[in-house]
């Protein structure tokens, strides 16, 4: 399904097939900003993800404690 969007070009081949999209500038922008922010979002729910199996393994015992100045020495 193609979606309608104003001054968006489908470009087709022979058969009909959509082969290429041609979109404005401002529109390109729109998709851009979109897909940083969902880049952004994926890359910080991975971090999150891999805080919180650190934070188990602390509390576990699995992973040794770091004391503030070690941790603020590996910033």
């Amino acid at each position: 399904m193609l979606l309608k969007i104003e001054g968006v070009r489908y470009i087709r081949d022979s058969k009909g097939k959509c082969k290429e999209v041609v979109v404005p500038i401002e529109v390109w922008k729109n998709i851009i900003d979109v897909v940083k922010t969902v880049d952004t979002n994926e890359r910080l729910l991975a971090e999150l993800k891999e805080a919180c199996k650190e934070v188990k393994l602390l509390q576990t015992g699995a992973l040794p404690e770091e004391t503030l100045e070690e941790f603020l020495d590996a910033l």
